[in-house]
């Protein structure tokens, strides 16, 4: 069975060679449709979860750093499908470089080049990441965070 990996690209039914432009135009013409505010009944279906799925398109694509990460997720993802994983890694094992906006992890690969995977990735589930510089893939291990129950044991904590 074939299965169709949905994107921001495909939410805003647009190619992944989009100029920003197009896409701020696509993101408009689609908020304004799906704006729970505005939708009528013709869109019902659940409008506040297509409107959240063009806004995080939106906020994704519009930003050049966080694009790039997400085209090299995509392409990894890909990749993923038709290559086997080289090695498994664990994140502790990596090198963290904190950022202002995504936090990115990397380790060296055979090649000279290096693996990296970012927050951005991690928080979409994504666990197998390419090598920058060959076709090398490996396996990131780390546990999912869920930001309520972060949220509930800080509380708890501090109490």
């Amino acid at each position: 069975p074939s299965t169709v990996m949905s994107t921001h690209y495909s939410t805003l039914a647009l190619s992944s060679t989009a100029t920003l432009a197009e896409i701020k135009e696509r993101y408009r013409t689609l908020s304004r449709l799906h704006h729970p505010d505005t939708a009528n009944g013709s869109h019902a279906s659940s409008p506040s979860t297509t409107f959240v799925r063009i806004q995080e398109a939106w906020e994704t694509l519009r930003d050049a750093s966080t694009r790039l990460a997400y085209d090299h997720a995509l392409r990894a993802a890909d990749l993923c499908q038709r290559r086997p994983v080289s090695a498994e890694v664990d994140l502790d094992e990596m090198t963290l470089v904190v950022g202002e906006v995504v936090d990115i992890y990397w380790c060296a690969c055979r090649c000279g080049e290096r693996y990296v995977i970012t927050s951005l990735q991690m928080n979409t589930g994504i666990t197998e990441v390419m090598c920058e510089g060959c076709s090398l893939l490996i396996r990131v291990l780390y546990d999912a965070v869920d930001s309520e129950a972060e949220d509930d044991s800080a509380s708890g904590a501090a109490d």
